[in-house]
């Protein structure tokens, strides 16, 4: 059986596939597609895998137990050693929070299910990608899955003499359609589901017969493949919606590519010696660099073009140190059994490790209580009235959103950030007379360009309906705004909309401090340096620059702009990441990377009341 014999050109498209990732996630500019050498991985494991099962079982020596047994002595040596050096780097660089969830992320890793782990955490409040050392196995967590199944399959498939093929062909088809018709309403799924992602490494099983090789058409096959994935790795982007029928490019060009091993393609680039070198240790190069690349910045700052490469070469350094002295002795050798049940007790160990992390919490006793305080801070929402005057993606209806018995009213407009003033707006009327009308939607500029979804839009049109009945004297604009023309020309012509429908005072309030990766981790970070709980911290100057192009553009239309960075900002100092809160703490000033604490929003509130009440 050809596909179970070792081919050069094989290592070399691992090391096409490991090449494409690397440079998408330390250069996304670079290879904007290049994620898509998680596809090429897949097609070639199934090729791999289904045909050493298939000569094994046409041999009559097929064992489900030893098929499991290589499949350890495989996969768990680097990834025991990746997941221990991430566990250990967590705890020194990552807040209680963000370690707890990479426990959870190592426990799953340990137990092949990270793809399910990080399934459950994709959501609006979700932490970065680029915050998750262990995102990227997600990958290992679908192959392994298959393999739960796969090989019981091919073995039941087996007894149909001549019908193997057909039964491959006929999940693959299935596996994909699925593919296709979740892919629109449920994307994060069908991106981490094996049942929509298993027809990527059936097309590398049905490899696995002879009859499918190009023959004479080599040379053509394999360049159109190659052209493929390219085309792919070049075109596609992280906005792209994947897998879907996009994925059928990768897909198809790796087929290809594997169905034509004599072709000159293959043997003069692909199969070179350098390509073998990389494939080689692919394995153990794409466990090592993602966390790296997490890592580095936290451990170091942020990273220019020559720290990122240094990253990259210390992942290939790693690898090949990986392969060398820990895969290839225990992969090789006796003592099978011993080695196998040693990984297995490492795993489970590891999963317990990170269990026991998730249940303390991160181990918060770690960090002084004023810090672990603020790290625990949850989502202060309570007051945003969520489904009913803040709408999330579901809701299509707001409900009694306006006080109809107080004036003069301040009618917020804008998408969750502008939820967050509510507080603040609450305790202003405390101390002043006015009433409140909030129409939120989370994800949502006020404006009616395509800048916004088509609902967005929609819901925007009900909020103006709104207006024109309530008659507010001051509608007030919050958003994410973004430091585009197309987004500044959509608010534009929102002032102007407002100001034709007769509303005397529009006030548009400037984007609120956007701290990456989240101001409770840039408040730990900062203690982890200096030992000390910031009062600021520093901000990219280039939010400041963007205040002064709006307020060029919209004080002309009439509205008055009212800069958030000017109220909670210092272009010395740096702004306000922590204020004093109810009972003596200290609280953050927004808990999370843009929303505004209930502390931040009355700070921010009271800084600017005089300009958001009518004279």
């Amino acid at each position: 059986m050809q596909a179970a014999h070792y081919r050069a050109d094989i290592d070399g498209l691992r090391a096409l596939a490991v090449g494409m990732v690397v440079l998408f996630h330390a250069f996304p500019n670079i290879v904007p597609g290049g994620f898509i050498g998680v596809d090429v991985f897949f097609v070639i494991s199934g090729f791999l895998i289904t045909g050493i099962i298939r000569e094994q079982l046409e041999a009559g020596r097929f064992s489900i137990a030893n098929f499991y047994a290589r499949r350890i002595r495989r996969i768990f040596p680097a990834l025991v050693l990746v997941l221990v050096a991430s566990y250990a780097a967590g705890w020194i660089l990552l807040a209680p929070p963000e370690f707890a969830q990479l426990s959870i992320n190592t426990a799953a890793g340990a137990l092949s299910f990270a793809n399910i782990a990080l399934l459950s955490q994709a959501g609006y409040f979700d932490t970065w990608a680029a915050q998750k050392p262990l995102l990227h196995l997600w990958s290992l967590g679908i192959e392994e899955q298959f393999y739960i199944v796969w090989p019981g399959l091919l073995l039941l498939a087996s007894r149909f003499r001549h019908g193997t093929i057909w039964i491959i062909a006929c999940a693959g088809a299935l596996s994909f359609l699925a593919n296709l018709v979740l892919l629109p309403q449920y994307p994060e799924a069908t991106f981490y589901f094996p049942m929509t992602r298993a027809w990527e490494l059936l097309v590398g099983a049905l490899l696995t017969y002879n009859e499918l090789r190009a023959g004479r058409f080599a040379n053509l096959a394999a360049a159109a493949g190659l052209a493929l994935i390219f085309a792919a790795a070049f075109l596609l982007s992280a906005r792209s919606p994947f897998p879907g029928w996009r994925a059928l490019l990768p897909v198809a060009g790796t087929a290809l590519l594997i169905a034509s091993p004599g072709s000159s393609l293959s043997r003069n680039i692909v199969a070179t010696p350098p390509m073998i070198v990389t494939g080689v240790i692919s394995y153990p190069l794409y466990l090592w660099h993602w966390p790296l690349l997490v890592f580095g910045p936290m451990a170091f700052g942020p990273l220019a073009t020559t720290g990122r490469l240094m990253l990259v070469a210390l992942a290939g350094a790693l690898a090949w140190m990986t392969y060398r002295y820990v895969e290839t002795p225990i992969r090789t050798g006796a003592l099978g059994m011993i080695k196998v049940v040693s990984l297995s007790t490492a795993m489970i160990v590891i999963a317990a490790i990170g269990g026991t992390t998730v249940y303390g919490n991160g181990f918060a006793w770690r960090l002084p209580n004023e810090l672990q305080a603020i790290l625990s801070m949850p989502q202060q929402v309570e007051r945003w009235r969520i489904h009913e005057c803040m709408l999330n993606d579901g809701d299509n209806g707001f409900g009694d959103c306006v006080d109809h018995d107080r004036r003069p009213l301040i009618f917020l407009w804008g998408d969750s950030t502008s939820g967050a003033l509510v507080p603040g707006l609450r305790d202003l009327q405390g101390r002043h007379s006015f009433g409140l009308a909030q129409f939120a939607i989370s994800s949502c500029e006020p404006v009616f360009t395509d800048v916004v979804s088509e609902r967005c839009r929609t819901l925007n049109r009900e909020v103006m309906e709104t207006i024109d009945r309530v008659a507010p004297d001051v509608v007030l604009l919050e958003a994410i705004w973004y430091p585009t023309d197309p987004h500044l020309d959509g608010l534009a012509a929102t002032v102007v909309e407002l100001k034709h429908h007769g509303v005397q005072r529009v006030v548009v309030l400037g984007r609120v401090p956007v701290w990456e990766g989240g101001l409770k981790y840039q408040i730990f970070d900062f203690y982890r340096r200096h030992r000390a709980l910031p009062s600021r911290l520093p901000q990219p100057i280039g939010e400041k620059a963007f205040d002064i192009k709006m307020r060029a553009r919209l004080e002309p239309l009439g509205a008055v702009f009212v800069s958030a960075w000017d109220a909670m900002c210092d272009p010395a100092q740096g702004c306000i990441a922590s204020l004093p809160g109810a009972g003596g703490h200290t609280d953050p000033s927004a808990t999370d990377v843009v929303h505004l604490s209930e502390a931040g929003s009355a700070y921010l509130i009271n800084s600017i009341a005089g300009q958001l009440l009518p004279p």
